[in-house]
């Protein structure tokens, strides 16, 4: 779970009278972060598709489930800037364009 959705859900537990739609939203979040199906996900998640500093996943992360054989899970990717507009490192050069949504197909190696 992120920091903010950790502070966020602190912070509802902390209202001193909390409406009940409050109350029945904090009620399902701990449930989903208790669900057992959730950990087994986040396992099989970690075992067939984490990469460190590529692919990673929080022990709070969110499982969205649907009818499918397969579930949503929240993850970080990390996003490299190297050649882009975004690039941080001040030696890159000026003319590096960056890459578009159209100049690329999702999983491709740049």
């Amino acid at each position: 779970m992120s920091r903010y959705f950790q502070d966020l859900l602190t912070a509802a537990k902390a209202v001193k009278k909390p409406s009940a739609e409050l109350r029945k939203a904090i009620e399902a979040v701990e449930n989903h972060l208790d669900d057992p199906r959730r950990l087994q996900i986040l396992a099989l998640a970690r075992a067939t598709l984490a990469r460190e500093g590529e692919l990673e996943f929080d022990d709070g992360a969110i499982v969205s489930e649907g009818n499918d054989n397969g579930a949503y899970l929240q993850g970080w990717a990390w996003v490299d800037f190297g050649g882009t507009t975004l690039d941080k490192d001040q030696s890159a050069s000026a003319s590096s364009a960056p890459l578009s949504v159209r100049e690329t197909e999702p999983n491709q190696q740049i």
